[in-house]
């Protein structure tokens, strides 16, 4: 991929996306037409049930992959470039995750993510994740903008 990952635009440390956490999971998403996309390999120190992905990570990496996809889509709007210092980032009002099926600790999990509606300091944002292009997970996050 040509493009810069998003998160690696700002010296953040969130433990999803921060590429300064050493102990973070380091996600990279990045514009994939109007979609946002994330490939992620979680590491095996994640596993829940046996063999199977802990589903907090798919939570926890799906939540801070929503607000890259609406801060994109503001910044893009706006005409303005994701940099340090942000200008403005969305954090999560609420989130809802259905989980359909399990994950497997071993297999490659991409998440996609488009924006549904976006009004003035507010976003929605449905996102899916899949393993081998097979839906496991669906959620949508409402958000919030505001200036870190």
């Amino acid at each position: 991929m040509n493009q810069r990952a998003l998160q690696d635009l700002v010296d953040w440390q969130c433990f999803a996306c921060g590429r300064l956490n050493d102990q973070g999971l380091k996600i990279k998403s990045y514009w994939s037409g109007d979609e946002v996309v994330c490939t992620w390999h979680p590491d095996h120190s994640y596993v829940g049930h046996p063999g199977r992905l802990h589903a907090g990570l798919i939570a926890t990496v799906m939540m801070c992959h929503v607000v890259w996809a609406a801060t994109a889509l503001a910044h893009r709007k706006a005409g303005r470039e994701i940099r340090e210092p942000i200008d403005f980032t969305y954090g999560t009002r609420s989130f809802k995750l259905d989980l359909l099926k399990p994950f497997s600790i071993d297999r490659t999990v991409t998440f996609r993510a488009r924006v549904k509606d976006m009004e003035e300091e507010q976003a929605t944002v449905l996102c899916s994740a899949y393993v081998d292009n097979e839906e496991h997970a669906h959620g949508e996050a409402h958000l919030f903008r505001f200036v870190p």
